[in-house]
């Protein structure tokens, strides 16, 4: 468990140490700390659930032709696994340029928010740990995710658009993003509803219909469920109750406004879907996407609630006892927090470079 806390402790340090909204930021150590979450993602080695599923789907795809790979799986992944493999590479690459795409999403957007140490902070322990490590094909989704989302508030549309079509081509329960979005705009209304209109019905069309059935029968029917589904939510709701409650102390924008109201009501609509829907693994695989509220609403706590700087320090502590919470509960009680444990990694585990 030690890698995951050492990584944790860097960034509870570094948040507790910055100030709020200052315009004086180390950019040199933010990304450096980018190259370590890079690495500790891109190059684990045996680490996460998924880990068996993922290397099959590496070693079936090696063996076929390209446009049929691209059918098989979402295409973006596929086709990092296809041309790895012909080009002689392991899956340790295709992890790797995974874990590029989702930090790239995931600092930038941590970035744009007052407290960019303490955004990163409230990731590390379920979107970086069990989702990046353990998703990988989710992981990458989420971090185009959260790039588009960036690229919204900034007003980029078009970079917006790009971004969440490449998401789904990674994984396709990312385009549940697109509605969020289209509800929330304001600005260039009418360009960024035609251009989300488009991505979802080409995503839909090319991506979710042709495995609408198999996903209802393996989801819904099946009747799989999720052990911790509940607790996962649970986590969303409480920053979306602060924010529904207390949205005008965030000094938010029409834009962002409407779009963290739109991430908020999902949240009860994820729980509402929970208590009514036979499966809840279906829940909450998708409700993974909401995860990009925990990381604004909690780094923003201290400004949005501080009275002085004294206060602001206490809040900060509050935010980093409450993640440092939430790890120690997966790591030490998850049913499955067993296939994260012992970390290990392609640069230290060097008989593996034979």
């Amino acid at each position: 468990m030690t890698p995951y806390w050492v990584l944790f402790l860097v960034f509870a340090f570094t948040a507790q140490l910055s100030n709020e909204g200052s315009r004086q930021r180390p950019v040199v150590v933010f990304l450096a700390a980018g190259l370590i979450l890079t690495i500790m993602i891109g190059l684990r080695l045996d680490v996460g659930g998924d880990w068996t599923a993922y290397d099959g789907i590496f070693r079936r795809l090696a063996g076929l032709k390209l446009a049929t790979a691209l059918q098989s799986i979402e295409p973006a992944y596929a086709l990092i696994n296809w041309g790895a493999a012909n080009a002689g590479l392991e899956m340790w690459f295709v992890n790797l340029l995974c874990a590029c795409i989702f930090t790239y999403g995931f600092l930038i957007f941590c970035w744009d928010q007052p407290n960019p140490a303490l955004a990163v902070l409230v990731g590390i322990p379920y979107l970086v740990i069990v989702v990046a490590m353990g998703y990988t094909r989710q992981g990458a989704a989420l971090g185009l995710v959260l790039a588009a989302l960036t690229y919204y508030s900034r007003g980029s549309i078009l970079r917006m658009a790009f971004s969440l079509a490449v998401a789904v081509m990674f994984h396709k329960s990312a385009i549940i993003v697109i509605p969020f979005i289209a509800l929330a705009s304001s600005r260039r209304r009418v360009l960024t509803v035609a251009l989300l209109g488009v991505i979802a019905g080409l995503a839909y069309y090319l991506f979710v219909s042709a495995s609408l059935d198999r996903l209802v029968t393996n989801y819904v029917s099946a009747r799989y469920s999720s052990s911790g589904a509940g607790i996962r939510i649970a986590m969303t709701l409480v920053p979306a109750t602060i924010y529904l409650l207390f949205w005008r102390r965030f000094s938010l924008d029409r834009e962002q406004r409407r779009l963290w109201t739109s991430f908020s009501v999902a949240a009860f609509a994820a729980l509402l879907a929970l208590l009514l829907t036979p499966s809840s693994t279906a829940v909450d695989r998708i409700s993974l996407y909401l995860i990009p509220l925990q990381l604004f609403v909690l780094s923003r706590l201290p400004l949005a609630f501080s009275g002085g700087v004294n206060a602001s320090a206490a809040l900060k502590f509050v935010v980093i006892f409450y993640s440092a919470l939430v790890q120690f509960t997966w790591l030490n009680y998850a049913e499955n927090s067993g296939a994260w444990i012992p970390y290990k990694n392609y640069l230290t585990d060097v008989e593996h470079y034979a």
